[in-house]
């Protein structure tokens, strides 16, 4: 049985698992850190399926203007997307995009509210982490 002091409420273990996904940003933070202080919004406008296609779509578009002969890793959307599925207690290998897009309504909008506060915590992390952006 747990210790009554180890447990952790959901707000703090997702502030814990933003705080780790930010700190394995290397590259690219300042691209990183503007898509995480934009994402909150964009899913409030439009929903999470119309944000994350947004995103891929956006990150496609800059793989074309890349240089053909650079080794192709992750994007910086798709390793967002991917830290947001994790901050939402998702297992590693989700695709929060495909996930949403075929979640029954409400479902689907629990999905939304809930992206929209871990994206919250990445925000404020990338914020605190990143300052020039």
């Amino acid at each position: 049985m747990q210790d009554i002091h180890s447990l952790k409420t959901k707000p703090q273990r997702r502030a814990e698992i933003a705080s780790s996904c930010i700190g394995e940003i290397k590259n690219d933070n300042e691209d990183y850190a503007r898509l995480a202080k934009k994402f909150p919004a964009l899913v409030h406008t439009c929903g999470l399926v119309q944000a994350t296609a947004f995103v891929l779509a956006k990150e496609k578009s800059k793989e074309k203007d890349k240089d053909p002969g650079k080794k192709n890793g992750p994007t910086t959307g798709e390793i967002y997307l991917k830290h947001l599925a994790r901050v939402m207690e998702y297992p590693d290998n989700t695709n929060l995009h495909e996930e949403s897009r075929k979640a029954p309504l409400l479902d689907y909008q629990h999905m939304t509210q809930d992206s929209i506060d871990c994206a919250a915590w990445l925000k404020r992390y990338a914020e605190a982490v990143f300052e020039d952006v």
